[in-house]
């Protein structure tokens, strides 16, 4: 199950049960309370749920109504829900918003040194949009 999330205080609590997904976590990055600040302001804040206890979360961008380009900053699943199409019912979702808002193209970064990452996201049709930095790639999908 998928549910919006609105508490700042959840949102934290599921980032953090999260961050060991990543292959740099945010919570230890020195403007980990910045960016949690943003997303809690900013952002559509999306938790998926196995028996009741969070299995990841999906944040994204939902408001550049001049682009038409929404944006997911981070989509982490717990390495016990992984392989279990979390993350594929999370991107779904993120997907559905974007169209729902009048999106047109759904962005996102990621590391080119992760290769499970970015075949994730090409068998969701995704494709590279253009270099980030020496480190990392944009990837869009047209809505």
């Amino acid at each position: 199950m998928i549910r919006l999330i609105t508490e700042k205080a959840e949102k934290e609590r599921i980032i953090r049960l999260c961050d060991e997904a990543f292959q740099e976590g945010m919570c230890a990055k020195e403007d980990f309370e910045e960016r949690l600040e943003k997303i809690d302001r900013f952002a559509e804040f999306y938790a998926a749920f196995s028996e009741g206890e969070p299995a990841g979360y999906a944040a994204m961008y939902n408001n550049d109504r001049a682009s038409k380009a929404a944006y997911i900053s981070s989509i982490g699943v717990r390495p016990a829900f992984q392989k279990q199409k979390t993350g594929s019912a999370l991107l779904r979702n993120c997907i559905e918003s974007a169209k729902e808002n009048g999106m047109k193209r759904l962005r996102l970064e990621v590391r080119k040194d992760n290769a499970g990452a970015i075949r994730f996201y090409k068998r969701h049709g995704f494709v590279r949009e253009d270099e980030c930095s020496p480190e990392s790639d944009y990837l869009s999908l047209l809505l």
